[in-house]
């Protein structure tokens, strides 16, 4: 395959120029790494998802509301990764018709070399804290505005939500389920989420 290089400085272009050759540095990694596992990188970002997402929402359905892809595609990528081992599928306990996706050992190995901390190091790196900090607070507004006004479903951080709780004792629950939340759960994404 012939990899095109193209000029990393962009000087005189818009936000969304510099915004979309930041999310292709990001696409390409993850395509580099599908490549090799032989995958597509829908099936990469399935991967990433479950990776991330909480008990509510590791069902096919959330997948691809998350993504916003079709049912189809969602449902043909999480053949092709469970035959390849990448995911599990688990009835739910309490309903056998509720589908629950887990990454197995070699799903999260794949995830693992695709930590997008990683990814955007360089990015970061020419940032102070304080900058930081401003272009989060600016991401977070935006997004939040983008999905309020869109009717979307905002897929949050647990911890974020306003159905998160914390009890005097640290103890951490969610209000709309009345479910106590372990520690590892409140960054977890839920699809109950709403801001």
């Amino acid at each position: 395959m012939v990899s095109i290089r193209y000029p990393v400085i962009m000087t005189g272009h818009q936000l969304p120029d510099y915004i979309e050759r930041w999310a292709h540095f990001v696409r390409h990694e993850r395509r580099l790494t599908a490549q090799k596992e032989g995958l597509q990188p829908v099936h990469m970002d399935v991967l990433l998802y479950l990776a991330r997402c909480n008990k509510f929402s590791n069902r096919p359905l959330a997948v691809a509301d998350y993504l916003q892809l079709t049912k189809g595609t969602v449902s043909q990528s999480i053949k092709l990764l469970e035959k390849k081992g990448f995911i599990e599928r688990t009835l739910n306990f309490s309903d056998k018709r509720q589908v629950h996706l887990f990454l197995t050992h070699r799903g999260r190995e794949i995830v693992k070399s695709l930590d997008n901390t990683d990814q955007y190091q360089p990015l970061l790196a020419a940032l102070n804290d304080r900058d930081q900090a401003h272009l989060k607070n600016i991401f977070d507004h935006t997004l939040k505005h983008h999905i309020q006004n869109s009717n979307l479903t905002s897929f949050g951080l647990c911890r974020t939500c306003k159905h998160h709780r914390i009890h005097d004792n640290d103890e951490r629950f969610c209000a709309l389920v009345r479910e106590k939340l372990f520690p590892e759960e409140i960054n977890q994404i839920c699809r109950e989420h709403d801001y």
